[in-house]
């Protein structure tokens, strides 16, 4: 009596919060280590950490939080559109969006400290030095 859709979603959203769990998890390794350091002060430092990989978790938690969005957006969808009745499947649905949203919510969190503040630092350096350039 299981629908496809309903468990395709159930599926989609297992694998999602899995990987967007061990994801979180290294990313506050990552964190620990580069507030230990105390690269907080130096973006660039903080940046070039490890070949690079404080840009590669931002990157990485940019499209988590894409697919996350886009997820909860199909989901919201499904549970307005094609449930038709079912309590049990619409509160499942209705889960899923909560558990979505905070995991959306911690991968904004914890990219916050300290890479991010650290990207914005260099863009913010990097557009004001392209304005000094292009306004001569």
């Amino acid at each position: 009596m299981t629908d496809s859709g309903y468990l395709t979603r159930t599926i989609m959203v297992f694998i999602y919060s899995t990987m967007t769990i061990i994801f979180l998890i290294k990313l506050n390794q990552l964190n620990k280590i580069l507030l230990d350091r105390g690269d907080s002060e130096n973006s660039l430092d903080l940046l070039s950490y490890n070949h690079g990989q404080p840009w590669k978790y931002f990157g990485i938690a940019g499209l988590l939080v894409i697919i996350g969005g886009l997820v909860i957006y199909f989901l919201f969808c499904y549970l307005m559109t094609g449930l038709e009745g079912n309590i049990f499947q619409a509160l499942t649905i209705i889960l899923f969006i909560i558990l979505l949203i905070v995991l959306v919510v911690l991968l904004i969190k914890f990219i916050q400290i300290p890479i991010l503040k650290a990207v914005f630092s260099v863009l913010c350096i990097g557009a004001i030095g392209l304005g000094m350039i292009y306004n001569r």
